[in-house]
């Protein structure tokens, strides 16, 4: 657990400064995440996503694949702030963030959560959960999480998938100024359903009857 807390903090830190970088653009472009409030889902109740088709791009987690569209999402490959990273994106028009992330140990998925929220509020008091669900992404069972963390003054919202399984947690988020959520919750959402959970090779899934 100890471990989870670490590399959130340092999750933390990155993101504070991309946050800052993006209010040097402006006051409309930033980190992400809404400051009050309980959301209210664009998609509706839809609770099913796949790696959107023009997802061709490729990059290999500890223990799943996370796909995405090179054209709109810049991997930047210098800001690996510790092991626990895959990967780290900008989009391209500057005003949004993606991170991938994995480790091969097991946790509990609302283990993991509590611990990787309370992190980031140890770094940022205030930051919450504003909320989760159950949903199935590329056809495994994940959760969909959103986030608040208030950097500098500045609300940041994340939003993504977190999966725990036998090969243990992959998760991708998506953050962006808490403003600008609603405009490009599709953006988010389209950015974080590239993962792809690889079901171990002696694991079959049972049919429903």
């Amino acid at each position: 657990m100890r471990r989870i807390l670490i590399f959130a903090t340092a999750l933390f830190a990155t993101v504070s400064a991309e946050a800052c970088i993006h209010c040097a653009y402006s006051a409309a472009v930033q980190g992400a995440h809404a400051v009050a409030g309980v959301w209210t889902p664009t998609m509706a109740a839809d609770d099913a996503f796949a790696t959107s088709k023009s997802a061709k791009s490729k990059l290999e987690m500890k223990n799943a694949t996370f796909m995405y569209d090179a054209a709109e999402w810049n991997i930047l490959t210098d800001s690996l702030p510790n092991e626990s990273f895959d990967g780290q994106f900008q989009h391209v028009d500057g005003n949004i963030r993606g991170m991938v992330m994995s480790v091969r140990e097991f946790t509990p998925a609302t283990e993991f959560l509590d611990s990787f929220v309370g992190g980031m509020d140890e770094s940022y008091p205030g930051t919450k959960l504003v909320s989760k669900r159950s949903v199935t992404v590329n056809g495994e069972s994940m959760l969909e999480i959103q986030i608040d963390m208030p950097v500098d003054h500045t609300p940041v919202r994340y939003y993504g998938f977190l999966h725990a399984g036998p090969r243990g947690i992959a998760m991708a988020l998506a953050a962006c100024h808490g403003e600008l959520f609603k405009e490009v919750t599709a953006t988010l959402s389209t950015f974080a359903s590239g993962l792809i959970v690889a079901r171990p090779k002696n694991q079959v899934k049972l049919k429903r009857k």
